[in-house]
Parts: structure tokens; C-alpha cells; sequence
């Protein structure tokens, strides 16, 4: 990573990189302005294009989430790190963004299950007792694992709090940023 932003720093503005959804874009942003690298954005329709964009030589670099991984095992992209605070576990040799030099500057996907806010107290609780439950199951935590999630469950009050959170740390990005969608 410290060698790509060397790259990017010493040819400002040459470097690109694809992204296929603006949340992928908005990241790279971020990173751009953590660590001073100049490269150019350049749209796709989608995560399959931006990755062949990048196989092919097209595009210096992408962000992906998952579907780089078998081409990352099979030796045709070579990963700089892990946009996570932590190590996958299917990439553990590849270091967390924070370890390559820029903590803070992660991109943690999650997945959440809601229900309308009219839904009644003792459905919601039941229905998160399920879930919970089911994340806790070997066979569960294992796919979620292989899929680079780590399984958490929780209550709806943490959840709640998560998405306040996130809300507020992107919408300081956007604005620090000056981000807008393509």
C-alpha cells in the first residue's frame, strides 16, 4: 500500500482507479485524502466491470468487495490490504488497512435485518432472538466467515446506535470530502 501511495504521490493525477457504486467511490475518496494519493475516479456499471477494468490493466486499481477473492487466490490481482479494521480470515496474509499505515480509514460492510417501526415490541424481540440465534449456528458463522462477514447479532438498541453511528461518519465524509455522486 505505502509503495502504491508513493506511486500515485510521485505521478499525480496519472494513477486510476474503478469503482462501480458510489459507496466504493466515497471510500476511495476517503483514503485519497488520508493519505495524500492523486488518482483519477473513473465510473463503471457495476463491480464485474470494474474488476475486469483491473485484470485487464485498464484501471490501476479497484476496491471490491468480495469478488476479487478468487482472482486475488488464483494470483491475477495482488491485494494491497483489506479495507477492514481487522484481517479477513479467507485473506490472512493481506494486512488491515490500519496495519498498511492509515487507521481510521475503514470500511466495514454489515448487514442488518429491520422491520417497520408499527412492528410490535414482543414480534421485534422474537425476531431477534431468531436471528441471533441463527448467527450463532457453526453452519451460519462459518458461510458468513467464508464471505469475509464476521457475525455479530446483537440487540435492536445496538443496531439502532450502529446506524446512528454510521450515518454521522459518513455524512462527515461527504462533507469533509466534498463528495458527489457521479
Amino acid at each position: 500500500m505505502q509503495e502504491f501511495v508513493a506511486l500515485a504521490k510521485s505521478q499525480p493525477g496519472k494513477l486510476n482507479y474503478a469503482y462501480g457504486t458510489s459507496g466504493l467511490q466515497l471510500f476511495v475518496e476517503t483514503f485519497k485524502a488520508a493519505s495524500g494519493a492523486d488518482i483519477l475516479a473513473v465510473p463503471y456499471k457495476g463491480t464485474a466491470p470494474q474488476l475486469a477494468a483491473v485484470l485487464s490493466g485498464e484501471v490501476a486499481m479497484t476496491m471490491d468487495p468480495f469478488t476479487a477473492i478468487p482472482h486475488i487466490k488464483a494470483g491475477k490481482l495482488r491485494p494491497l490490504a483489506v479495507m477492514s479494521a481487522n484481517r479477513f480470515p479467507s485473506l490472512p496474509d493481506v494486512p488491515s488497512i490500519a496495519e498498511a499505515g492509515y487507521p481510521g480509514v475503514e470500511l466495514n460492510s454489515w448487514l442488518a435485518l429491520y422491520a417497520s417501526a408499527a412492528t410490535p415490541k414482543p414480534v421485534i424481540k422474537a425476531l431477534n432472538e431468531a436471528v441471533v440465534k441463527i448467527v450463532a449456528m457453526p453452519d451460519v458463522r462459518e458461510r458468513l466467515l467464508a464471505l469475509n462477514y464476521v457475525p455479530v447479532g446483537g440487540t435492536p438498541e445496538q443496531l439502532m446506535r450502529l446506524s446512528v453511528e454510521e450515518t454521522a461518519k459518513w455524512a462527515k465524509v461527504v462533507k469533509d470530502t466534498g463528495f458527489k455522486v457521479d
